[in-house]
């Protein structure tokens, strides 16, 4: 299965997905009456988990770009946009440098610093249709770096996007798991093996709710693309 995708499409797509279908496994935890149960469910797990990450990964990119847009717009802009505005200090060591080398890349002229402050939308305008260029210019392996931070951000912003679906499913087995569990405890009167493979399973459904709010985060997203922009406008440093 691995061998049907890329680098990017491996990392920034196939994992997220298989990251949101993780609940599933709690289902691993629930009771089972023999060990050849036990493992031929496990088997059947592990194949349908495969099958549905492998179809899942093209709607887990779908929904990373659905997002884009809100996402980029509260960061106020493109990165690769923002770093180029005189007002930002992020690449400020290297803001003559830097913009002159894009200049000469893209054969865009860039805005001045009156410019900017005068028309801040047409000199954001400039500045993405330059960068467009250098995103053109910077594609190939070879581009080791920049290849690794636009894996990266792919990878934030997709299992950001599928961080609801995948809380939802994991929330769902949780729930079913506690209500199981509480039936079981009913009819019984006490604690079964049966009641602590139903508790296994809320525990690591909840430790999963857990790590993925903490993780799977709009902040992330935003680190990601920054250190992305970032290295993409430090390319100028280096061209090919």
């Amino acid at each position: 299965m691995l061998k049907g995708f890329d680098t990017y499409s491996r990392t920034a797509r196939l994992y997220p997905s298989l990251i949101a279908i993780v609940p599933f496994v709690g289902l691993l935890f629930l009771p089972t009456t023999s060990v050849v149960e036990a493992l031929t469910r496990a088997g059947l797990l592990v194949l349908c988990a495969g099958a549905i990450a492998y179809a899942f990964a093209s709607y887990v990119r779908f929904r990373g770009k659905s997002l884009e847009g809100d996402i980029i717009a509260r960061m106020g802009g493109w990165p690769s946009t923002s770093m180029l505005r005189h007002r930002d200090s992020t690449i400020d060591a290297d803001k003559a440098s830097l913009p002159h080398a894009l200049e000469e890349l893209s054969g865009v002229a860039l805005p001045s610093e009156a410019e900017e402050r005068a028309d801040p939308v047409a000199a954001d305008a400039v500045y993405r249709s330059a960068t467009k260029v250098l995103l053109e210019a910077r594609r190939g392996p070879e581009q080791h770096v920049l290849l690794g931070e636009n894996v990266s951000y792919g990878f934030w912003r997709n299992l950001y996007g599928v961080k609801s679906i995948a809380l939802i499913l994991a929330t769902s087995i949780a729930i079913a798991s506690a209500i199981f569990l509480t039936l079981d405890l009913r009819s019984t009167g006490g604690w079964t093996t049966e009641s602590v493979h139903f508790l296994y399973a809320i525990v690591f459904e909840a430790l999963y709710i857990v790590l993925l709010s903490l993780t799977a985060s709009e902040s992330m997203v935003h680190r990601a693309a920054r250190s992305y922009a970032e290295a993409l406008l430090r390319t100028l440093d280096h061209p090919r």
